[in-house]
C-alpha cells in the first residue's frame, strides 16, 4: 500500500482521536500517503475541525466545480487543494450510468494522480508527493480564494510532468445517460 484515500468525517475535538492520530502518524511515517476528503457543506475547518481531514498526517482535499470555482466543500488552513467534485460521470446501480457530486469523489482523484506520480517517481515520499501536487495546482480565477481552498485545483498533467494532454473517450450504452464523454 502506498496511498490510502479516505472519505468520512467526525465532528469532535481532534484531541479526542489520540489513538487514530497515533495510527495515522505510523502510517504516514512508514511512507504511505493518506488523502482525506473534507466535509461537504462549506464550513470553515478552522472553526469546525473534522477528523481525519484536520489531522497533520492527512492530505486534505476539497472539491471544485471546474478550474475556476470551489464547490461546496469545507475550507480552511488544513485544505491542501481542490479536485473536481461536481456532476462527475459514474457507474450507477441497475447497469446504468449517472452523475455524482461531493468531496468523496475529489479525494480519490488526488490519490489517483499521486499513484500516477509514483509510477514515474517510485521513491517519492508522501511529503514529496504533496509538494508536487500542491505546487502544480491550477489557481482559481477568483481573487483571494486560494488561501481558503489550498493552492488551487488538481492538475494531473503538470503534477506528472506530461507534455501533452492524453484524451480518453467513453461511450455509454443506450439509456438515460447515453452520450459521448471526452476526458482531456
Amino acid at each position: 500500500v502506498d496511498i490510502i484515500s479516505t472519505s468520512f468525517g467526525c465532528y469532535d475535538d481532534i484531541d479526542n482521536f489520540t489513538y487514530a492520530l497515533d495510527v495515522m502518524e505510523e502510517v504516514y511515517k512508514s511512507g504511505i500517503l493518506i488523502t482525506a476528503a473534507v466535509e461537504n457543506g462549506g464550513d470553515n475547518t478552522n472553526n469546525f475541525p473534522t477528523f481525519p481531514d484536520c489531522s497533520p498526517y492527512s492530505f486534505s482535499i476539497s472539491s471544485s466545480a471546474d478550474n475556476n470555482t470551489p464547490y461546496g466543500g469545507y475550507y480552511g488552513d488544513n485544505v491542501a487543494l481542490c479536485a473536481p467534485g461536481i456532476d462527475l460521470p459514474m457507474v450507477a446501480t441497475g447497469n446504468r450510468y449517472g452523475y455524482a457530486s461531493g468531496t468523496s469523489f475529489s479525494s480519490p482523484m488526488v490519490a489517483s494522480v499521486c499513484a500516477m506520480y509514483l509510477t514515474l517517481f517510485p521513491d517519492a515520499t508522501p511529503d514529496e508527493m504533496k509538494e508536487k501536487i500542491t505546487s502544480t495546482a491550477s489557481p482559481f480565477n477568483v481573487k483571494d480564494i486560494n488561501h481558503l481552498y489550498g493552492t488551487g485545483v488538481l492538475n494531473a498533467i503538470a503534477a506528472c510532468g506530461l507534455e501533452q494532454v492524453p484524451t480518453v473517450t467513453f461511450v455509454t450504452p443506450e439509456g438515460k445517460y447515453h452520450e459521448k464523454i471526452v476526458v482531456e
